[in-house]
């Protein structure tokens, strides 16, 4: 690897810290019979704190972990829906994320991200939160969800991939269960024993999946929505999701697809990730942007526009994303592509002989009107890895430079 690309790479990887989104955990009474999808009452329970604040999770009826942001870190924090009050839980000098119960524990688990650089899982007592525990150090855990208190899922960073690993507390062991999955783990209701859902992104659509760990077995529900890997299940017929600031609703073990039942755009929301329902069902955190901080021609914006006009394979939307007098580049200055038509003429034929195709976000900074992605590469059954320096000018991307 040459000197100027290390100094890319340096660059991409050193940004990642700050180029987590402004979001906002919103909470909605929640009310569904069939297709049609109620939410009223809304409360911003992160209360409009300029930052992250994401990873929602129900610990009974009335209260709700998620994490925050404070003095350039994330905590974790609680909302109690009686009192309408919020209350900070953790108090380190590191960062925490993705707070889970443990079933059948006064306590919960979160990840710890130390400043060194190390992340590990850490258990977390109600009573005494400065009471914390390293549980599990010799994995890198990303998500994770519990299936009692003996057995953890969790998605592990593993060769620049997430892979599906089970942990058992009785043993003191892990195993690997599927590679490159995604962030989404939730239990099935009514599934005895108790089967979890997981999104596999080795097929294209990416496909969601039951996995029943007494027979090691995985099996396909349905497919997920183009680009989005979060969902959350009400029950075992119905599983929600969100893009923009719609959410969809799609019935289990059935040849349909995916309804538009709601659209927050009239409450100023956007930008719909994760979603939690509480036990009772009456209650539905989802986290989002506030459209008057999202600006469509915002660089990133345009740039991820793009991926999915890709992903989709749709030439027109594809060609939508550039200036008229588009340049695209191998590094570091050999140009190989000028204006929309060649970009047409290249794309569709691509996009004809390689119906496998799929990029996949492996990591993105944004600095300035430039826009750097880390890109993982399905193509004809192989696998390649590719940086793409996306420039923005007026709303349009304007110049591309690919190292691979």
């Amino acid at each position: 690897m040459n000197r100027i690309l290390l100094q890319v790479v340096f660059i991409f990887s050193g940004f990642m810290a700050f180029s987590q989104p402004d979001t906002e955990v919103f909470l909605f009474d929640f009310e569904f019979s069939k297709d049609s999808l109620k939410l009223s009452n809304i409360e911003v329970i992160s209360e409009d704190n300029p930052g992250y604040d994401n990873q929602p999770s129900f610990l009974n009826d009335s209260i709700i972990l998620f994490v925050s942001t404070r003095n350039d870190q994330t905590d974790i924090k609680s909302y109690n829906l009686n009192s309408s009050k919020g209350k900070w839980i953790t108090d380190t000098e590191a960062s925490e994320y993705s707070p889970i119960k443990i079933p059948g524990q006064d306590a919960f688990a979160a990840v710890k991200l130390e400043k060194d650089g190390e992340q590990r899982l850490f258990k977390y007592s109600f009573t005494d939160p400065k009471l914390n525990v390293m549980i599990i150090d010799d994995i890198v855990i990303g998500y994770h969800v519990w299936l009692n208190g003996n057995i953890v899922i969790s998605s592990i960073l593993k060769d620049e991939n997430l892979t599906l690993t089970v942990s058992d507390f009785r043993f003191k062991k892990h195993k690997d269960l599927v590679e490159h999955v995604g962030r989404s783990l939730s239990i099935i209701p009514k599934t005895d024993p108790p089967n979890f859902s997981f999104v596999d992104k080795n097929t294209n659509p990416w496909q969601l999946m039951s996995f029943n760990l007494d027979k090691l077995e995985a099996e396909p529900l349905f497919e997920m929505m183009p680009n989005v890997e979060d969902l959350v299940w009400l029950d075992d017929d119905y599983a929600f999701c969100g893009k923009g600031s719609k959410v969809f609703v799609r019935k289990n073990r059935n040849r349909g697809k995916w309804e538009e039942v709601a659209n927050l755009a009239g409450f100023g929301i956007n930008h719909i990730t994760r979603m939690a329902i509480s036990p009772n069902k009456k209650k539905m955190a989802i986290v989002g942007q506030y459209i008057a901080d999202y600006d469509p021609t915002t660089p990133d914006d345009i740039v991820q526009q793009q991926l999915e006009a890709y992903n989709y394979q749709d030439i027109d939307m594809f060609l939508e994303t550039y200036t008229d007098d588009i340049k695209l580049y191998n590094y570091p200055n050999e140009l190989f592509a000028e204006g929309k038509e060649q970009l047409r003429e290249i794309y569709s034929k691509l996009f004809e002989k390689t119906p496998d195709l799929y990029a996949e976000l492996e990591n993105r900074t944004i600095i300035g009107n430039k826009v750097i992605d880390k890109e993982k590469v399905l193509m004809n059954g192989k696998t390649i890895f590719a940086v793409a320096i996306y420039e923005v000018e007026n709303g349009l991307i304007k110049k591309v430079t690919f190292l691979r």
